[in-house]
């Protein structure tokens, strides 16, 4: 799903559908459900939910099932036209509503569960929800099944290449391999700070702006939202600095 302006879908193909959003949060803008027409399992389970109604024929709903072969090569085209329209900002939408959580991209994706699986919109909804940074210490079982089909995963990224970390472990033992990944990404975030606090004090090549905003993730390095917007403007000032500190970043980088 996502919300679009007017101006956005003027070059939207044949068939591509989209009505007023109901809500002040995107108030102007255009509602969009679009699915994938190569990569939908049949199973139902959006129609069978849908609470609305066709106004033509109340006999109907919303969305109904129907062959495929009829409507193929226009939703394709749809598919691709919807690819190109931007997601909403994760930061820019209340995550507290159902309604506004689906408009941020979902960083799990087409998984090769069994059709109609009740568990992928839960991890789904977590992808959107935290995404950008979530680890996830999978147990064995239908999950690890479907999310580690090698060669491929459903799991993601985003624009920027930030998406879930995914690893399985054998049987019940998730959580100590869970608490384990998080030990260790805290190490390398000790390592960052460590790294900076010798910058602040000894680097003669770092812009007094460059360690005021070390000083700023130092000190909100235990907020994820804040320490990401820091990370967003840290990144740039190492490009200047010396050589050595920048390399020792980019080596212990955990994405914030």
């Amino acid at each position: 799903m996502k919300i679009a302006s007017e101006e956005e879908l003027k070059n939207a193909p044949a068939g591509f559908k989209s009505a007023a959003y109901k809500g002040k949060e995107f108030a102007g803008k255009q509602f969009i459900w679009q699915m994938s027409p190569e990569d939908c399992t049949g199973c139902g389970i959006c129609v069978s939910a849908c609470p609305a109604k066709n106004k033509a024929d109340p006999s109907k709903k919303a969305i109904n099932n129907g062959s495929y072969r009829n409507h193929l090569e226009e939703q394709i085209a749809c598919w691709n036209f919807f690819e190109t329209l931007p997601y909403v900002k994760r930061t820019e939408v209340a995550k507290s509503l159902p309604k506004t959580t689906q408009m941020i991209q979902p960083l799990f994706e087409f998984s090769g569960a069994c059709a109609g699986c009740g568990e992928t919109p839960y991890v789904k909804l977590l992808t959107q929800l935290f995404g950008d940074k979530m680890m996830v210490a999978n147990a064995t079982g239908c999950t690890s099944i479907y999310s580690g089909s090698a060669p491929s995963t459903p799991y993601c990224t985003n624009a920027a290449g930030q998406g879930p970390a995914w690893a399985n472990s054998l049987f019940e033992d998730n959580a100590e391999f869970g608490l384990g990944m998080h030990v260790g990404v805290e190490k390398l975030r000790d390592r960052v700070q460590e790294t900076m606090e010798k910058a602040i004090a000894n680097c003669t090549k770092c812009s007094e702006e460059l360690k005021a905003v070390m000083k700023e993730w130092i000190e909100n390095r235990g907020s994820s939202a804040k320490s990401a917007e820091v990370t967003a403007r840290l990144i740039p000032l190492l490009e200047p600095a010396a050589a050595t500190t920048a390399r020792r970043f980019s080596s212990t980088r955990t994405g914030s």
